[in-house]
């Protein structure tokens, strides 16, 4: 008996292994499923710009917004990002080609799976983070554009197809915890801001002036907008999950008078690329 279980078992592993050799990126695929990896926020580099009181926006060697920080000057530090969870990114859902399963790759900051090691970039004005999806299907590459003189980052995303065969069902979607007035040495507002979002192009969350109650106070925004896509539809949504990773979630209903710690989300119903072909889609993150 034994020696049968041992016969059975030594088979199984042979048979692994050619699995492995014959058919690598299935191998990757199903690695991707726990490829788990701990909080990564490392800072890369921070754009900065001195008028309208200051902003600063921090971005990671992940290809995060790690810290949005605006006004940014002494006696006005308000933070919109960096407080709490450390919350900015993106989801990346499809039908994998490899196994007909629908999987969902991201990386929010707090927490990521299915992204290989990122290939960063940086020049003058910019930011580059290139991604590829751990089973070899997607590319997500990330453009930064520092526009922080008028208060915003511009965040160009293109999605490319690596595989020899048509991805269906993909989804892109930017996801953030904005916390406004929450951080930075003036922040107030405990987590919980008014939010509201059209149809499409937008989602933000902001505080009114009637609940600052220390003097000098200052209440702000910030905005979620879509700039220009190449294909597919867009939708702008409030998450009641802060930080919510899958591909299509559902966005409560708007607005949302009462204070409330919520998240944002920009999705961009891509569709099916073709081998070799991609889909660019812009977005900006606004202070006012």
């Amino acid at each position: 008996m034994k020696k049968l279980f041992r016969a059975k078992a030594t088979w199984l592993l042979m048979a692994a292994s050619i699995l492995m050799v014959v058919f690598p990126a299935l191998a990757a695929a199903e690695q991707s499923l726990s490829d788990v990896r701990p909080l990564n926020v490392v800072p890369f580099q921070t754009f900065s710009a001195t008028s309208s009181g200051g902003t600063a926006v921090t971005i990671t060697t992940h290809g995060n917004i790690l810290a949005f920080t605006s006004p940014n000057s002494v006696g006005r530090q308000y933070e919109h990002l960096n407080a709490g969870a450390l919350g900015e990114g993106y989801v990346l859902g499809y039908t994998s080609p490899l196994t007909g399963a629908y999987v969902t790759q991201y990386d929010v900051g707090s927490a990521e799976v299915g992204f290989g090691a990122p290939t960063t970039l940086t020049g003058g004005g910019t930011v580059q983070c290139n991604r590829n999806t751990t089973d070899g299907v997607l590319q997500l590459r990330q453009t930064f554009i520092n526009l922080t003189a008028s208060k915003e980052i511009m965040v160009q995303m293109v999605v490319r197809n690596l595989s020899p065969f048509a991805v269906n069902n993909i989804i892109l979607r930017r996801q953030a915890d904005l916390d406004v007035d929450t951080g930075g040495a003036q922040g107030w507002a405990s987590f919980a801001n008014t939010w509201a979002r059209t149809t499409q192009d937008g989602v933000w969350a902001w505080n009114d002036p009637s609940r600052v109650v220390a003097p000098g106070t200052e209440a702000h925004g910030m905005v979620m907008r879509v700039i220009q896509r190449t294909q597919g539809t867009w939708q702008a949504k409030v998450t009641a999950n802060i930080l919510d990773v899958t591909a299509n979630p559902a966005s409560v209903v708007t607005p949302v008078v009462a204070p409330t710690d919520y998240g944002a989300t920009l999705q961009f119903n891509v569709g099916t690329l073709l081998p070799g072909t991609e889909a660019r889609f812009d977005m900006r993150y606004m202070r006012f």
